[in-house]
């Protein structure tokens, strides 16, 4: 089996970190006052967050100097590492976007 004890690690532990994110923002999404668009954008967003992660935290154990921590370096580490821009960028996205729909909500008047 190619890659390190090490790299398998990281990989599994990347991969049930972004799952649990995943799933909490899954959880908290029905509960955000926003429209029908803009969930749908936040969802379809989190899946393309759960395969860019995914795909690229296998990187490194499948593929010899591909951590994927800083650009350059060989091809593809650079793939990688783009892979978790675009990922951390949609989460970062997402989750601003969930913070400002729910701080700017009108507060709802118990009766």
């Amino acid at each position: 089996m190619p890659g390190t004890y090490d790299a398998w690690r990281m990989a599994h532990v990347e991969g049930m970190i972004n799952g649990f994110a995943l799933w909490l923002a899954a959880a908290i999404l029905p509960m955000v006052p926003a429209s029908l668009k803009a969930l749908r954008r936040i969802g379809n967003g989190m899946i393309v967050v759960a395969w860019t992660i995914v795909i690229a935290s296998a990187f490194d154990p499948l593929l010899p100097a591909s951590r994927g921590l800083a650009f350059g370096g060989s091809l593809t580490n650079t793939i990688a590492f783009l892979l978790f821009v675009v990922g951390i960028g949609i989460f970062l996205a997402a989750m601003v976007t969930i913070a400002w729909k729910s701080l700017r909500a009108p507060a709802s008047s118990p009766n």
